[in-house]
């Protein structure tokens, strides 16, 4: 804290530790050394992912992943963008493994296993182009989507649009309106400081006209909102209105809104709530979301003899040597 009236007694005070590398955001946040360069931005600024290049032992794709340089020019794509395999000599006869299938056009080999698994792995698509339709099943934990494809349940009509098809939004009931906002005639919500103000917000102009002269409120205890419908009661943010007492109530945003506030954890408070996060993960500055602190997760995948490290959140990646396998 500064004593000093020009904060000179907290300048160059910094010691970077392993939870305390990177302040960002008008000095606002610090961020932990792992999450520095690790291919998600996690301040707003934008400043833990500038300047993070590959390494010399690395191959840079076009969209900027870094990828090992034993994946550059090997017939296969690495890069998100297929940018491995631009400008690469390719011999004249290429001969698959038994294991392997080759793509009609491109004339490269890929794993059987990868063949109609409704990921496009062949330059010319082809892969995905000759397959039989079979009866795909979810599990009870999941729903599927029009195009087949399967979702957790609680993605259905959560707001945001998880099929590829946005099939998992098209049939949901509309969300219920605030009490600090008013339903347009289409279903919408609109602020309540936008009804009745001369300009329409609602797409049928249904927030404007009618009753909106009068002003004179009965038995609220809150806000009073001018509607086409005359004057209305009303609530401030995070609390609703109950007509039968005329008050306004705290709204359990962790447990009655349509869609979870907090990826984690929600803690409901008078007229708001707030989110944590479980141990080992850290708050993101959302304010909502939960990234895992310590290293950045790997997966990892053997492809024949190989042994590879995928990095989850930046894409690098790369093959473990063979010492470090022994």
């Amino acid at each position: 804290i500064a004593q000093c009236p020009d904060e000179s007694d907290e300048m160059n005070c910094f010691e970077e530790s392993e939870s305390c590398s990177l302040w960002c955001d008008n000095h606002q946040r610090c961020i932990p050394s792992h999450w520095i360069c690790d291919g998600s931005e996690d301040c707003n600024d934008k400043t833990d992912e500038h300047d993070c290049g590959c390494s010399n032992d690395d191959f840079t794709c076009d969209d900027g992943q870094c990828i090992s340089l034993a994946f550059h020019c090997d017939l296969k794509y690495d890069c998100r963008d297929k940018s491995d395999e631009r400008n690469c000599f390719k011999p004249k006869k290429v001969i698959c493994k038994p294991e392997e299938k080759m793509c009609p056009v491109s004339k490269e080999c890929i794993i059987k296993e990868w063949w109609c698994d409704d990921y496009v792995d062949c330059g010319d698509g082809m892969d995905e182009q000759i397959c039989e339709s079979s009866e795909i099943q979810c599990r009870e934990f999941q729903w599927m989507c029009n195009n087949t494809q399967c979702i957790p349940n609680f993605w259905h009509c959560d707001g945001l649009k998880d099929c590829k098809d946005g099939s998992d939004e098209t049939t949901c009931q509309p969300r219920q309106c605030k009490s600090s906002e008013l339903k347009c005639m289409t279903s919408e919500c609109i602020n309540m400081n936008l009804v009745c103000n001369g300009k329409p917000d609602c797409s049928d102009i249904s927030d404007e006209g009618g009753d909106c002269d009068l002003h004179e409120c009965i038995n609220c205890t809150n806000i009073c909102y001018n509607t086409p419908k005359g004057p209305s009661c009303g609530c401030p943010n995070g609390f609703k209105f109950v007509p039968e007492s005329h008050t306004c109530v705290d709204i359990d945003e962790c447990k009655e809104l349509a869609t979870r506030p907090c990826s984690q954890m929600c803690v409901n408070k008078n007229g708001t709530y707030s989110c944590s996060c479980y141990p080992h993960y850290q708050l993101n500055n959302d304010g909502k979301s939960c990234k895992v602190t310590g290293a950045e997760p790997v997966l990892l995948a053997s492809d024949y003899h190989d042994v590879l490290l995928y990095k989850l959140h930046s894409g690098k990646k790369d093959i473990i040597s063979a010492i470090a396998k022994s």
